[in-house]
């Protein structure tokens, strides 16, 4: 398909004159006022003298009307150069003064400045000209007018300077005449489509957003602010109110998207979104398809405006999302494509190496520089005589005619003599789970040697832990690719283009933890060992004494790794309350010097009448009552309590607990609220007990004390209950190039994921067979790790046990069998008839067709409730505990943290087909154990004996 451009637009503008082609903030301009005010501009410029290949600066905000003022540059025979409305002076003033452009168009309102810029660029034979309107222009002269040559010179955009000073770059309307023919065929884009304008006019995708729908007969929507300027979720509405069909944008933007409040969850008009600028990261993928569904199409384009526009494309699928990339896909029509390594040499089949772009849409060169031009545009191919672009990035041909890029070979840096590329790390790390973005970059240490650097964003208010994230790499990388350093932003700098803005990333010195504003040094031995510690743990290179512990990125798993430091290394012992209760290093050494010299604090009063030492497992009899009373001097202090209600939490039953809290203990202000940003209860200012059944997103926007759920890997799992002395199945990590020693394991065993596995994705493999597979889980995405664990035989029928808890306590417990009409397992290697369709066995009881009932056995309960107590912060736990039917002895596989472990809705009994209210009155019971935890966590620190309230007393 050929197409010239200006004949399209103007062929619309006769056929179509009064259809809309642009929208902007509830005003529609036709394609016949378009073309009018385009010929205005052309007028203008034609009257000053311009003559084909002046250069002509555009200075303006109007968005509407820079569509015209290009239009009428190109149709002068002009050269189009877009400014930025909003540069800094010295910015104007260095491309002003290298331009050296014909006329400046600009803005009325903006004459004196415009002035003022020319007259310190020094380009005084520069004509300054107002924007015209559409007024003035005779018939004779729109008769008069013809189009330029479309190989010429049309426009010139600047590289962003990020490695060096920005290069002009000279594009043709030919080259992007085929961009924009390629696009309109390939995605059938029709008349009155609508298309949204969000690409800043100084990138050459914006090119895109113009003429594809004015070609085709739609209409350029405009939002009513720059993209930059709105937040996400005004963007949102105005996609769905705007009705958008087709979007151009950057990764950048599909992630603040996706990231928004949840309120809005489909763009019903929404189609296709074309996505280049950036890496497209497969974790983002995953995240726009959970929100928006896969019913808008996500595009992966990829190239450099010296080859205009794009060169690649890959149009994404479900499939995508099992892969660790997202490719950039297949050569556009008519673009070739060489790969080569360090020596110009074509690459091999597989091999890594530089790309290199060719064909008949190349641009014209750089602006004035004709060495950078023929650096870049070099002969290559069989006979020397093709002209190819050098784009700086390394690629592979990972399936024939399919390419995956991998980075810059400007951004590779020696580390201790390894060539690293901070791009894979980059790749690797935003695949983590909870990260939202992140950047990678060389940057020097103390001892000016090259080191690694990655700055986080975390995809909620809770950052990740360092010496997870660092551990996370480590499993997939040597360790020179190990990042000194991690910043947590709030978010990444951005260029005006949409990308991250990598010299704008802050120093790591001044950012990498939120430190109290003066750091006060340890001043003893004790607060010296205790600092040291905290540094191991958190990752942190310095601590103050005064630094608040979950301020520098301290949670529950971080609390526990400082209790065990701390007693082995023979400080004291401290209990993760204490340390949640005394957060900083010198509260925590004075508790642990006053231990040691025999001055044992007191307990307060309301503790010691509520909390039994390490809430005892109540006898079978006491479960299958109603749950103890709440002792009668709990409720001496007014405080609040919170329930977080999460996407999978069933509000009405969320709101029967908060009511039955408030009838239980009427000094306990209880709330629902749903998770949403700086939500607030609207509480009186007291003491705050903030509970998630799941993930908390959002932090409240009052002081609180919070326990949500946390994702756990399962070998994390594993040794806190390990150290807890809670019998687990036996257990080893596999790693890709390391053969585990299963010497001690039966013939067959149990391969799955460490994140997120479900039971589809948990393998029965012989021993012998064991290898390293790499595994994509629905839930969290590649699995760094995989486990091998021990077969637990539980007769011929699959069984398993769920103790569901609060606060280490029980809520239900269910058992689990499979579907007894499958064909039985007959002992723990009986697994002969696998691959039969007919006689294939399961391992999984939980599976849709299994049956559920009350489980009773005291034993099963009494260790759910003890695992669930080797993790006191994190509130709703289920515990999956296994019988063997050969010994009989119980062992601990899982401890789901952020599952659905608050089922007291009507969608679980109808899946279960039993009600889990039932058994122990479930959400009475619930409501029990959040008044008692409320006045042990927030509750007991200013009671006094003697408060002259009367009791509080609760008929439980």
């Amino acid at each position: 398909m050929t197409l010239n451009l200006l004949d399209r637009f103007a062929e619309r503008a006769r056929a179509v004159p009064d259809a809309v082609a642009i929208e902007a903030s509830g005003i529609e301009r036709s394609y016949g006022a378009l073309q009018r005010r385009a010929m205005a501009v052309t007028y203008a410029l034609r009257e000053a003298g311009c003559v084909p290949g002046d250069r002509v600066a555009v200075w303006t905000s109007d968005r509407t009307a820079l569509v015209a003022v290009m239009l009428g540059v190109i149709s002068a025979g002009a050269v189009f150069v877009p400014l930025e409305h909003d540069a800094p002076a010295e910015r104007l003033r260095q491309r002003l003064g290298r331009l050296r452009a014909r006329v400046l168009l600009h803005d009325a309102h903006t004459a004196q400045a415009a002035r003022e810029h020319l007259a310190d660029a020094g380009a005084h034979t520069c004509d300054r000209i107002a924007i015209p309107g559409d007024d003035g222009v005779t018939h004779e002269f729109r008769a008069a007018i013809t189009h330029p040559a479309t190989n010429a010179p049309a426009y010139i955009y600047f590289t962003s300077g990020s490695s060096g000073q920005p290069k002009g770059i000279v594009g043709s309307l030919a080259a992007l005449a085929d961009r924009i023919a390629w696009e309109i065929e390939a995605f059938s884009v029709q008349p009155g489509t609508r298309c949204s304008q969000l690409v800043t006019a100084t990138f050459d995708p914006w090119f895109r957003d113009i003429f594809v729908p004015l070609c085709a007969g739609g209409t350029i929507v405009i939002p009513p602010d720059y993209p930059s300027r709105l937040e996400p979720e005004r963007l949102l509405e105005w996609l769905r109110d705007a009705r958008i069909e087709l979007m151009h944008c950057g990764p950048s933007l599909i992630n603040a998207l996706v990231s928004a409040p949840a309120r809005i969850r489909r763009l019903p008009p929404l189609r296709t979104v074309l996505s280049s600028g950036e890496t497209l990261h497969v974790s983002l993928v995953r995240r726009w398809r959970r929100r928006f569904g896969p019913g808008v199409e996500l595009v992966n384009l990829y190239g450099a405006t010296e080859a205009t526009m794009a060169q690649f494309c890959h149009r994404v699928e479900a499939a995508d999302t099992t892969r660790s990339f997202i490719p950039v896909g297949h050569p556009l029509p008519g673009v070739k494509v060489q790969l080569i390594d360090r020596v110009g040499a074509p690459c091999a089949p597989g091999e890594t190496g530089e790309i290199l772009v060719g064909g008949h849409s190349l641009s014209l060169g750089y602006c004035d520089d004709r060495e950078a031009t023929e650096r870049a545009f070099v002969r290559h191919g069989a006979d020397a005589q093709e002209i190819y672009y050098r784009t700086g990035d390394l690629g592979i041909e990972y399936e024939p005619g399919c390419y995956r890029l991998l980075g810059r070979i400007d951004d590779q840096v020696k580390i201790r003599g390894v060539r690293v590329e901070p791009r894979e790390v980059e790749d690797a790390l935003v695949g983590y789970p909870l990260i939202a973005s992140c950047a990678v970059v060389a940057r020097p240490d103390r001892n000016g040697e090259p080191s690694l650097v990655a700055y986080v964003v975390p995809e909620t208010p809770y950052a990740p832990a360092i010496p997870e994230m660092r551990t996370y790499l480590r499993e997939r990388f040597p360790p020179q690719y190990l990042p000194a350093a991690f910043v947590i932003l709030k978010a990444l700098p951005l260029t005006a283009t949409g990308k991250v803005d990598r010299q704008r990333l802050p120093d790591s010195g001044t950012v990498s933890a939120p430190l109290a504003d003066v750091m006060v040094p340890p001043r003893n031995a004790l607060e010296a060992a205790l600092a040291q510690h905290w540094r191991d743990i958190l990752g942190l290179p310095e601590i103050g004494v005064e630094d608040d512990f979950l301020d520098v990125g301290g949670h529950s798993l971080s609390a526990m790794r400082l209790a065990s430091a701390v007693s082995e290394a023979a400080l004291g012992e401290l209990s993760l309350l204490e340390i949640f209760d005394h957060r900083t290093i010198a509260a925590q050494a004075a508790l642990l010097q006053t231990r040691s010299t025999g001055d044992v604090l007191p307990v307060h009063g309301a503790q010691a009448l509520c909390a039994p030492a390490a809430y005892p497992a109540p006898p079978a009899a006491a479960r299958s009552e109603r749950p103890p009373s709440v002792p009668a001097r709990c409720g001496h202090r007014r405080c609040n309590l919170v329930l977080v209600l999460g996407p999978d939490v069933d509000r009405d039953s969320l709101e029967r607990a908060a009511r039955t809290v408030a009838e239980i203990d009427d000094r306990i202000d209880a709330r629902v609220v749903a998770d949403v940003p700086g939500w607030d209860a609207g509480l009186a200012p007291l003491p705050t007990l903030v509970v998630s059944p799941g993930l908390l997103r959002h932090r409240p926007a009052m002081p609180a004390q919070v326990c949500c759920g946390f994702p756990l890997a399962k070998s994390e799992e594993y040794r806190i209950l390990e150290r807890a002395g809670i019998p687990v199945s036996k257990w080893v990590v596999l790693e890709d190039g390391v053969q585990p020693d299963l010497s001690g394991f039966g013939a067959y065993v149990v391969r799955k994921p460490d994140y997120g596995a479900k039971g589809a994705e948990v393998r029965i493999v012989r021993r012998e067979r064991v290898r390293w597979k790499p595994v994509v889980t629905s839930a969290a995405g590649p699995s760094p790790r995989l486990l091998v664990q021990e077969f637990v035989y539980t007769g011929a029928w699959p069984v398993s046990y769920r103790v569901n808890t609060l606060f280490g306590r029980i809520l239900y417990s269910l058992v689990i069998t499979a579907n007894q009409a499958r064909q039985p397992l007959r002992g723990p290697e009986d697994f002969d008839a696998r691959g039969d369709a007919r006689k294939s066995v399961s391992i999984v009881s939980n599976a849709r067709d299994s049956t559920a009932a009350f489980c009773t056995d005291e034993d099963i309960i009494a260790l759910g409730e003890r695992a669930a107590r080797a993790f006191p912060d994190l509130p709703l736990l289920g515990v999956d505990v296994l019988k063997s039917a050969l010994t009989g002895q119980l062992v601990v596989t899982e401890v789901n943290s952020i599952g659905h472990n608050w089922n007291f809705g009507p969608e679980f009994a109808a899946a279960m087909r039993v009600d889990v209210e039932r058994q122990f009155d479930g959400v009475r019971r619930a409501a029990l154990i959040l008044a008692q935890e409320t006045h042990l966590r927030v509750g007991p620190s200013d009671w006094v004996a003697g408060d002259r309230d009367p009791p509080v007393t609760a008929d439980a």
